[in-house]
């Protein structure tokens, strides 16, 4: 079966791998898989590792894995499985080097494009995006390419080496986060795709397990849009109007299937690929595509964000969310946990409590200075 990650700007995908095997300095846990790979260095230990095309580029995203590893294990309460993060330069991780890696004791295994890889995907989805409307527009050859050439410089912002660090700083353990979640709640069990946009568990635990696991700065910058939008609902209320955005419809989000999954289904059936190849293919959205494809999926993630703040400020609790999953893991329902949970203080015990109760924790925790 083939599997496709999407995620926006973020990206990940193959290559021949391999460590040197005369490489000084690895632990225990490089050195277990030297002998299976070269042409890349390899850094990390027991709880996971990273094979990049440089050491201080193994290192930075090692720190970025690890930074989301601590963060799971506070919120979730448990062990986050052994992680493997690959840097590749194609779009693809074939079944064969999964498995392998999966059989060292790598119980997450994610590729992650180089950045060459990553220039080469956002150029070819500029060129294509952007030739192909201006194909269907009637303009002259010789003119296409002037506009080709002027959107290729633009984009370059997205893949200066800050831009890059950022991305990686963001994306890698946002994506640990999915995975984790599935392999310490669900590790044995086979997802066939319908109902769902990642694992066993709903898709709104399933986002939450992502966008906790995202440095700080990227948790305030989220939080900074929630507020934005939140604000203007609220000025729209106060000037009598019935502004029809969801993002505090928390009831709905809590039954809803992730907003974009759709999209990534329709995506990957487009996707170039052939699905007999099995392995992990990876897509780098641009322009216009990466708008259609995220769509409500940016309020999914601002949801995501505050709904997990609330659960855990209501509850006390800063592994509300584990206890939750570990619920949800062993076949009881959110509602079900909700109305007959003891432990979960101040928690309403029903969905339809807990929106209104979710709307005054709101109206307390972004008080709006211009109503």
């Amino acid at each position: 079966m083939q599997k496709t990650m999407i995620s926006g700007i973020f990206a990940a995908g193959l290559m021949s791998l391999s460590i040197p095997a005369s490489a000084n300095g690895m632990s225990v846990a490089c050195l277990d898989v030297a002998a299976a790979w070269d042409s890349l260095y390899c850094a990390g230990g027991s709880d996971g590792i990273v094979l990049a095309g440089t050491e201080d580029r193994a290192k930075q995203l090692l720190e970025y894995a690890v930074g989301g590893k601590t963060k799971f294990e506070k919120l979730f309460g448990r062990t986050a499985p052994r992680f493997a993060v690959i840097e590749i330069s194609s779009d693809r991780l074939t079944d064969d080097r999964h498995t392998a890696l999966r059989n060292a004791g790598f119980a997450v295994v994610l590729p992650w494009l180089s950045p060459d890889a990553y220039q080469k995907q956002i150029e070819a989805s500029v060129r294509q995006t952007v030739e192909s409307r201006l194909i269907e527009s009637g303009m002259p050859e010789s003119a296409r390419q002037a506009a080709v050439a002027a959107a290729l410089a633009q984009a370059k912002s997205q893949i200066s080496p800050d831009a890059a660090a950022k991305r990686d700083g963001i994306a890698i353990p946002h994506e640990l986060g999915h995975m984790w979640l599935i392999q310490a709640f669900w590790p044995d069990k086979i997802v066939d795709g319908g109902g769902h946009y990642g694992g066993p568990g709903p898709d709104w635990l399933d986002e939450m397990a992502a966008v906790l696991m995202e440095p700080a700065d990227s948790a305030k910058r989220r939080t900074e849009l929630f507020t934005e939008r939140y604000r203007a609902i609220r000025l729209a209320m106060h000037q009598g109007h019935a502004p029809s955005d969801s993002l505090l419809d928390l009831k709905s989000y809590f039954s809803t299937v992730h907003p974009v999954a759709n999209a990534a289904r329709e995506l990957v059936s487009k996707g170039g690929s052939d699905p007999a190849g099995g392995g992990m293919t990876v897509r780098v959205l641009t322009g216009e595509e990466a708008k259609r494809f995220a769509g409500d999926g940016i309020r999914f993630y601002l949801q995501s964000l505050l709904a997990s703040e609330y659960l855990v400020d209501r509850s006390g609790d800063p592994a509300v969310i584990g206890r939750i999953a570990t619920a949800v893991a062993n076949g009881q329902s959110f509602p079900d946990w909700l109305s007959k949970n003891k432990k979960k203080s101040v928690l309403p015990m029903s969905l339809d409590a807990m929106q209104a109760d979710w709307l005054d924790w709101l109206e307390r925790r972004l008080p709006d200075p211009a109503v």
